[in-house]
């Protein structure tokens, strides 16, 4: 019974909650309008419930595992926690700012233990993405065609519901159903005109076909991705859209959206701010209070709202995360799905940190649930290894 809870029930709910999240954020086209609201209130509640439902997960199983990423996520919320409580005008604002930057450890820890344990995860994965997935891509493209003048003005953010879904797309198992899906999603981050989005698919295109296709497939799936996307500019260009004007544009106006700004701001911030900030920041989410906008780097934007002690452990976590790239690479072949999903998963978390603002999002927690899963499921396989040998 408590196997059935775990596996099935808390799965389920949680999966209801990132297809609510999913479709939410999907439409973030109208994100600076009409989504305001929404975000202040119906957002915060699904996050709250993915918060809870995480949990439930993370604590229902014992690992004997040693996980140094998930000790130093740890290591973080328990430094980062007082500095909530001190800056906090309220029980409620303490309660919700632990949910914005917890969820994802949460979520980590829960997708190892899935990995882990759950021997029909990569089912389970498959119908999750066989229902959301389509609609998620339907609802996208449809915004954007008829939507396409907004979008040119303030770029569509929903394109990173599709981006962090990226790496539970290759636990398909179906080569030819993950090089469409693969395709699709890189069109739709070009037709965004996201930055972040349009690096996070190149850099994962670069590193999916240099560890998962052999050598003499490589022409064949070039060929094929090269026909899918001269079919799809086709039908752009006859709708009257100069795409590839337009991403010009946006990579070649690197202040267009206030990046400069931004770096001269924290930059005169540290020239002036006392020990204090330094080390202890100015409160949750204090960045955008005080610029008015996010800081477009997750780095800075922890340095700025919790200091010094937010940023180390965080920024020892990366490290630890990316030492497994390399460390399970000679490995590979024994779990080639789940290393391929967990490399672009971590690249993906990379260029969006690096890029845009994901610490606060669901999106964070998406990507950490991905390579809490593909870690799982990789220690097991290492260990089994391991022991058939012995």
């Amino acid at each position: 019974m408590k196997d059935f809870w775990y596996n099935n029930i808390i799965f389920s709910l949680l999966s209801i909650f990132i297809a609510v999240l999913s479709y939410i954020t999907i439409d973030n086209l109208f994100g600076l309008l009409s989504l305001k609201e929404i975000y202040s209130y119906d957002y915060g509640i699904y996050l709250s419930a993915l918060f809870g439902i995480s949990i439930m997960g993370a604590v229902t199983r014992n690992i004997n595992e040693r996980i140094y990423p998930f000790i130093y996520l740890c290591i973080y919320v328990i430094l980062i926690i007082p500095i909530i409580v001190f800056f906090a005008s309220s029980l409620q604002d303490i309660v919700k700012q632990i949910i914005y930057c917890s969820t994802f450890i949460f979520m980590f820890r829960y997708g190892f233990c899935l990995g882990y344990y759950d021997y029909e995860i990569k089912k389970k994965i498959k119908i999750l993405l066989i229902v959301v997935l389509p609609l998620l891509l339907y609802m996208y493209i449809k915004t954007y065609f008829y939507n396409k003048s907004e979008i040119f003005f303030i770029s569509n953010d929903g394109i990173f519901s599709l981006i962090v879904l990226l790496p539970f797309t290759l636990l398909l198992g179906n080569k030819k159903l993950i090089y469409f899906l693969f395709s699709l999603i890189c069109l739709c981050a070009l037709l965004s005109l996201k930055r972040s989005a349009i690096l996070s698919m190149l850099f994962s295109s670069v590193i999916y076909v240099y560890i998962y296709i052999s050598r003499k497939n490589i022409f064949y799936v070039l060929i094929l991705l090269a026909a899918f996307c001269g079919i799809c500019f086709i039908y752009i260009n006859a709708a009257d859209v100069d795409i590839l004007k337009l991403v010009s544009a946006r990579f070649s106006d690197a202040g267009s959206s206030g990046r400069n700004d931004i770096y001269n701001f924290v930059y005169n911030k540290f020239i002036d701010e006392n020990n204090f900030s330094f080390l202890y920041g100015h409160g949750f989410n204090a960045f955008s209070a005080d610029f008015g906008m996010p800081a477009h780097n997750d780095i800075i934007e922890l340095y700025y709202d919790f200091g010094i002690l937010g940023v180390i452990p965080y920024f020892i976590t990366l490290i630890l995360l990316g030492k497994n790239c390399f460390k399970w690479y000679k490995y590979r072949s024994l779990f080639l799905e789940n290393y391929a999903s967990y490399v672009i998963a971590y690249i993906s978390l990379i260029v969006l940190l690096l890029f845009n603002c994901i610490i606060y999002s669901y999106y964070n927690c998406i990507l950490y649930l991905a390579l809490g899963l593909n870690y799982g499921y990789i220690i097991r396989h290492l260990k089994l290894n391991i022991r058939v040998h012995n």
